[in-house]
């Protein structure tokens, strides 16, 4: 697991793969892509800096400088203001998201462990399935795990189950937020 990567230079997020890393935290960065946005409204950043302010000085250390400070919390301040951002012009909207869209592409690409290419196409045509998620090439073979433990399909399985149970929280639509 790697946290901490979005502060990294871009390039060097394909030696992820390489070095075999499984878990990324990357919603930092995302998060700085919609605050710093040249179209993020100024008024409602201040307000919601704000907020911060008066709502989330748990979150500051002895140390901290007021904009560590803001830096580190601002994201407490997305919940309370989620109408505002959702009503945001869609010219806004538009525009935020397809920064997001085009560093969410970036990463992905430089992401990618080419040695599971053949895999993941097959799986996104259909075939192979179970093959591909049940045990990819890199993952160590069964014999070796305790007797309690469940198979690595068992596991991908609960997984898979888990997160189709979580699906009305991903609901992107305003009318889901009300």
């Amino acid at each position: 697991m790697q946290h901490g990567a979005s502060t990294l230079p871009p390039d060097a997020f394909d030696a992820f793969p390489r070095a075999g890393a499984c878990e990324i935290h990357l919603a930092t960065d995302f998060m700085n892509i919609v605050y710093e946005h040249a179209q993020f409204p100024a008024d409602l950043k201040a307000e919601m800096y704000a907020w911060v302010r008066e709502h989330a000085t748990d979150e500051r250390k002895p140390k901290d400088s007021e904009e560590q400070f803001i830096y580190r919390a601002r994201k407490k301040a997305l919940g309370p203001f989620k109408r505002r951002l959702w009503d945001l012009g869609e010219d806004v909207r538009e525009a935020i998201g397809q920064s997001l869209e085009t560093r969410f592409v970036f990463l992905m690409k430089q992401l990618e462990d080419r040695r599971h290419r053949a895999d993941r196409r097959a799986v996104r045509h259909g075939a192979a399935r179970s093959r591909s998620i049940a045990r990819p090439r890199s993952w160590p073979q069964a014999r070796s795990r305790p007797r309690n433990r469940p198979r690595p399909r068992d596991r991908c399985e609960r997984v898979c189950t888990k997160s189709r149970n979580l699906e009305p929280w991903f609901d992107s639509s305003p009318q889901a937020l009300a």
